[in-house]
């Protein structure tokens, strides 16, 4: 069947559509340096929460059940630090809006320039993804540049009042809510790459290869492999009955889990 003609001032751009048909004549290697620049620090707030989402499904507070308590300080420093980090990435991202600064926003805005006249409608449309049009993920963007300001980048006079006045509404910013914006910014970022295809997260944290752990899994395994409880009813059968006591039965299907993959029985 033969295909429809597209007059030339509307050409569509497909997904095997690459940037150096898309861009004027000498624009490729500026491209290519901006993508390559904002890939950098897209891939650095993935890793930030992939790691994040690593450690709040490790059932830390099942292994410290035996274990003193200042056993979580180093886990519960290293998620706030990165929840930190990642609101930082992402406002430094899409969030400011001085002149200087280089942004998803800015760059696209930078390349339509770039971008040759048919190819520039095709461009326009596919730049409505890269909107914060949904109400929620405009709302946590907007919460997530007032808490960078707020208390991140400076320590400012409200934050001091909140400190000690509850009857002041706190900027609160939760985990969901940054990987909400973490795959946002990556729809946002893909769009921008003209069918070529980017990976998000390092092999070792995106590839799934028997007999393989990933230097995360490693520590989490080590955790629990020298956590007191693991080895409990071995160690003190009596002590271990008292324990057992307290647990659920998810619990137990999680220690039983660790102890399998340690080649121990069930318990």
């Amino acid at each position: 069947m033969p295909q429809p003609h597209l007059p030339v001032s509307d050409l569509p751009i497909g997904a095997d559509t690459e940037a150096s048909i898309i861009l004027n004549a000498g624009a490729l290697t500026e491209y290519e340096q901006g993508m390559a620049f904002l890939y950098h620090f897209l891939v650095e707030l993935n890793v930030n929460i992939y790691l994040v989402e690593q450690i709040l499904r490790f059932p830390l507070k099942l292994f410290l059940i035996e274990e003193v308590a200042e056993k979580n300080i180093f886990l519960s420093h290293f998620i706030d630090n990165t929840m930190y980090m990642s609101i930082l990435s992402i406002t430094r991202l899409v969030a400011d809006d001085t002149s200087d600064v280089f942004t998803i926003p800015t760059f696209q805005q930078n390349l339509f320039k770039n971008i040759r006249s048919e190819y520039q409608a095709a461009y326009k449309e596919r730049l409505r993804d890269n909107r914060f049009s949904d109400p929620q993920i405009r709302s946590i963007r907007d919460r997530a540049k007032v808490f960078r300001n707020k208390r991140l980048a400076h320590l400012t006079q409200d934050f001091f009042r909140e400190a000690y006045d509850d009857t002041i509404e706190r900027t609160h910013i939760y985990f969901p809510e940054i990987k909400d914006l973490c795959e946002k910014l990556n729809q946002c970022f893909s769009n921008l790459g003209f069918g070529r295809e980017y990976r998000m997260l390092p092999t070792c944290y995106s590839s799934d290869r028997p007999g393989y752990k990933s230097d995360i899994e490693e520590i989490l395994d080590g955790i629990a492999k020298n956590s007191h409880i693991l080895s409990l009813p071995e160690i003190s059968p009596e002590r271990w009955q008292i324990v057992r006591s307290t647990l659920t039965q998810g619990d137990l299907r999680q220690l039983n889990q660790y102890r399998k993959k340690f080649n121990m029985p069930d318990v």
